[in-house]
């Protein structure tokens, strides 16, 4: 999981960063090597306003036709000032990735409950899934698109950044739980990971939603717990878990 709003009642902590407070908003100091100097001396705040008309530029018109005018316009910027922060589309793009993975997925690793058994953390990601994509539909849609051979520079090594915490925690979970080795693990933690993402793009997708809707029977948006309970009940019994 990974990338619209940031809502009050939500505080993210992530110890390798320093937390801001604003009003009622937590944000982590942000860092990422597709700004500037100039962007990073901006209140947090601000760049928050920045990166969610981003989200919400690529999210409705995907990479190749997402405007910075418009983006600058959203933010209530200039585009000289965008440009001046970032330098290139590409490099806002990036950096909104980053930005994304820095405030939804890292927290979320990172509150993970300690040492999880496979199940634990199949609910978890599940859960955090769900939250991730109620809570900031624009960058969920841009994560989708993403996936989806969206043709943005260096789309690889985004992927890799992405899905490396995912992979990690997958992998430490289903070692504990069955002693695989790696491949296995690997494969097993892919498995996994495709139902999380299953689900939570179908907060962004008709045909994911669609296509869950057909097969279970349960509407994501209507019957979220008992999908998660369904699924992970589906994992436990794949994995002879009593």
């Amino acid at each position: 999981m990974v990338f619209g709003a940031f809502p009050p009642q939500h505080n993210f902590s992530f110890p390798a960063l320093a937390d801001v407070r604003i009003g009622y908003h937590t944000i982590m100091q942000f860092q990422s090597e597709y700004v500037t100097k100039v962007f990073s001396n901006l209140p947090p705040e601000k760049q928050k306003t920045i990166f969610n008309a981003a989200a919400a530029e690529f999210a409705r018109h995907g990479y190749d036709r997402a405007n910075t005018n418009a983006i600058a316009r959203r933010a209530g910027i200039s585009v000289g000032s965008l440009f001046q922060y970032f330098g290139t589309k590409p490099a806002i793009f990036n950096a909104l990735v980053d930005f994304g993975t820095q405030t939804a997925l890292a927290p979320a690793l990172a509150n993970a409950p300690a040492s999880p058994d496979m199940l634990s953390l199949f609910r978890y990601m599940l859960e955090k899934a769900r939250e991730f994509a109620l809570q900031y539909p624009d960058y969920n849609r841009v994560y989708l698109e993403l996936t989806t051979q969206m043709p943005v520079p260096a789309s690889k090594e985004l992927a890799r950044r992405i899905e490396g915490r995912t992979i990690i925690s997958y992998r430490r979970a289903l070692r504990k739980a069955q002693k695989e080795n790696d491949v296995q693990a690997g494969c097993a933690a892919f498995l996994l990971d495709n139902l999380v993402l299953a689900y939570q793009f179908s907060f962004a997708s008709d045909y994911y939603r669609d296509r869950i809707v057909a097969y279970t029977g349960l509407d994501p948006l209507k019957d979220g717990d008992a999908l998660c309970d369904a699924l992970c009940a589906l994992v436990r019994d794949l994995a002879g878990i009593t």
